[in-house]
């Protein structure tokens, strides 16, 4: 009740990871949610976007409800995404998972599928990916501002690169970081 008495604009609802894959463990809990932020948010026109999971790396079939991984499991997500929106009333997603998916495609990758243990996010491509679909679907709307035209890039500590799957964004990945978390065509009202 204390976090919707806030005039928020936007608020972003996620899964559990590995319920993901199966829009049935979406609800009741969802529909609850929604409505719950409907009635009590003060700012009635609040946008209810959803960050799409992320499949997790080759490999991890066993530690995780015996779903598949890779792409088969990247497929059961984009279905129960797909479910959720024509069902539950969300204004747009986030597609973190597709964009993900998109860098797993490319010379981005390394030997953890772009994670630190199979499941989360590695530090720098691999969040500077989730993050730049972030930038492009709200902020990039908000103050025109395309994230093709972005020039951040990062420097990881010599800490940050000892874990599995770190890599600095550089000057020389950075266009294809950024073109991995494009997406154009989405519809989205803020």
């Amino acid at each position: 009740d204390e976090a919707m008495a806030k005039d928020w604009d936007v608020i972003i609802l996620q899964q559990y990871s590995n319920d993901a894959v199966n829009y049935g463990t979406f609800n009741p809990h969802l529909t609850k949610l929604i409505s719950k932020i409907r009635s009590l948010c003060t700012n009635q026109n609040v946008c209810l976007g959803f960050n799409m999971s992320w499949p997790y790396a080759d490999g991890e079939l066993q530690k995780y409800g015996g779903y598949p991984y890779g792409v088969n499991r990247y497929a059961l997500i984009s279905k129960a995404t797909r479910e959720m929106v024509i069902n539950d009333g969300i204004d747009f997603i986030l597609p973190t998972g597709t964009a993900i998916e998109n860098a797993r495609g490319t010379s981005l990758n390394n030997d953890y599928d772009l994670s630190i243990d199979g499941t989360h996010l590695s530090e720098g491509v691999a969040k500077y990916v989730a993050a730049g679909v972030w930038y492009q679907l709200i902020f990039a709307r908000i103050f025109g501002v395309n994230i093709l035209t972005n020039t951040f890039t990062t420097s990881l500590t010599p800490e940050e690169l000892a874990t599995n799957g770190a890599a600095d964004v550089t000057s020389g990945n950075k266009e294809l970081c950024q073109k991995c978390s494009f997406f154009p065509e989405l519809p989205i009202h803020l």
